[in-house]
């Protein structure tokens, strides 16, 4: 829309005042009703603005609220194991049990024989992590090697002894595989018997 002011002059002419004044006037008048426009469309935006922050905001404390009100009624069996598992504080902090529990007694072992046992059956369940205390006595009439290991820990020396009796004891990790070895080295001589015992045990993960 163009916008024309009420008096238009010639060159070479006189001007009114009265008509100039009344151009200005009218100038200036358009001006404020432009101003009034633009403050009014101003302010009718930020409104608006207003209206969907607050919208928004109202939309993500919906969400928030329907996260911590999470019944976990989706979470399958292996996750509510996690759940209750965690939810014991004496495995959580790792508690130590104790109580004796024979893997072997008197077992026969000849030089360059690995004899391998399973631990399943003796901590609570078949995923976590366990360290525990083994108790061992060996007896031998000739020389002796004996090496053990589990899943989780390398070989250590156990018994290393020539025509006598030997004890040890360890603190040795299993984890899912739950296997313990006893590895008579080929350079023993002679049958060997050895007794191991579990005297305790704590979780570690």
């Amino acid at each position: 829309m163009t916008y024309g002011v009420p008096y238009s002059f010639v060159p070479g002419t006189k001007a009114r005042a009265d008509e100039v004044n009344a151009n200005f006037i009218d100038v200036l008048n358009k001006i404020d009703t432009v101003d009034s426009k633009v403050t009014s469309s101003t302010s009718e935006i930020s409104e608006r603005i207003d209206d969907e922050v607050s919208t928004l905001d109202t939309k993500i404390d919906a969400v928030d609220a329907a996260k911590l009100n999470l019944s976990l009624s989706n979470i399958n069996a292996d996750g509510q194991k996690l759940f209750d598992a965690k939810a014991n504080a004496s495995l959580l902090d790792g508690a130590w049990y104790t109580g004796s529990k024979q893997i072997v007694a008197q077992k026969s072992i000849t030089p360059g024989v690995t004899q391998t046992y399973s631990l399943a059956s003796y901590f609570p369940d078949s995923t976590n992590l366990y360290e525990f205390i083994l108790d061992g006595l060996v007896e031998t009439s000739g020389t002796v090697f004996i090496y053990i290991e589990t899943d989780k820990t390398g070989g250590i020396c156990a018994f290393r002894t020539i025509s006598k009796h030997a004890g040890m004891q360890s603190i040795m990790l299993t984890g899912a595989g739950r296997t313990l070895k006893v590895v008579n080295q080929s350079g023993s001589s002679g049958t060997s018997k050895y007794t191991l015992i579990i005297k305790g045990y704590r979780k570690v993960r």
